[in-house]
């Protein structure tokens, strides 16, 4: 089992996770959290409406239906289920437990409300309490991803982050930061190909557009990717003076996929 690291939670579950399943559990998580967090701000704007309208119209009726649906889909998010739901309930039980049992007895309390503008206000309390605990734990999850990241670069001398982009064999990649997160995630992977949705985790326009489920959504954001992947390229090629049709990366020959030849580079400076 791996040592909890500084910043880390002692003894926390996702500790001993390998670099790959933490940025998994931290994706899902922060995903849960930002969720809750819309939902907070739907109970918020409903509840405003709600002051607006009169008991007995159409719209009050239109108001009661979007109450049942949004407090239905805040059931339906409860829990975490799959790769966070032992992490989260570990977290409750040791992290949170007097926010834990704050939250059961919101929910408890729901039998008690009666009127659409209680029901709002219980859904105001419900949402703010639950979102609040689970950005708690995404940004608990986050410090350990971190702390994998620093351990990383502790040990990977022939990389390091500069200001103007990524120093690699102690030549200078001058990227945009936008790039030089990429290229510093690629430097970290060289012994597997990094895919379209792992590379969008790095940026949230990326990631939006990947889990959308929009097909045009989905294209225009694997073309981005693939500009940022151009530009590194052409700063490699630059920094190494290779000429234009080496590729610094290899190519998965089984589906879309990239990482560094990190030993090439190594190589042609010898």
């Amino acid at each position: 089992m791996t040592s909890a690291r500084p910043s880390q939670l002692r003894n926390a579950p996702w500790n001993s996770d390998d670099h790959e399943v933490l940025r998994q559990k931290w994706r899902l998580a922060d995903e849960s959290a930002s969720n809750w967090e819309k939902f907070l701000q739907t109970t918020e704007i409903l509840r405003i409406r709600v002051d607006h309208v009169e008991k007995g119209t159409s719209e009050y009726d239109e108001l009661r239906a979007e109450a049942v649906k949004a407090i239905l889909n805040a059931g339906i998010m409860i829990s975490e289920t799959g790769l966070t739901q032992a992490d989260w309930d570990w977290f409750a039980r040791n992290i949170i437990p007097d926010e834990a049992d704050q939250l059961q007895e919101i929910i408890k309390n729901l039998a008690e409300v009666d009127g659409i503008r209680d029901v709002f206000d219980w859904a105001k309390v419900f949402a703010k309490a639950f979102s609040k605990s689970k950005r708690k734990f995404a940004d608990a999850i986050k410090l350990s991803l971190n702390a994998w990241e620093e351990a990383d670069d502790s040990h990977a001398s022939w990389y390091q982050r500069v200001d103007d982009g990524v120093r690699i064999h102690g030549k200078l990649v001058k990227v945009s930061q936008m790039e030089a997160e990429v290229l510093l995630f690629l430097c970290k992977r060289t012994n597997r190909y990094s895919t379209y949705q792992e590379l969008a985790d790095l940026h949230e326009t990326w990631r939006k557009g990947m889990d959308s489920g929009n097909s045009g959504s989905i294209r225009s954001q694997k073309s981005s990717m693939r500009t940022s992947l151009n530009k590194i390229r052409k700063a490699i090629r630059a920094a190494f003076k290779l000429s234009k049709d080496i590729d610094p990366f290899l190519r998965s020959k089984s589906s879309p996929g990239w990482k560094l030849d990190k030993d090439f580079l190594q190589t042609i400076l010898q």
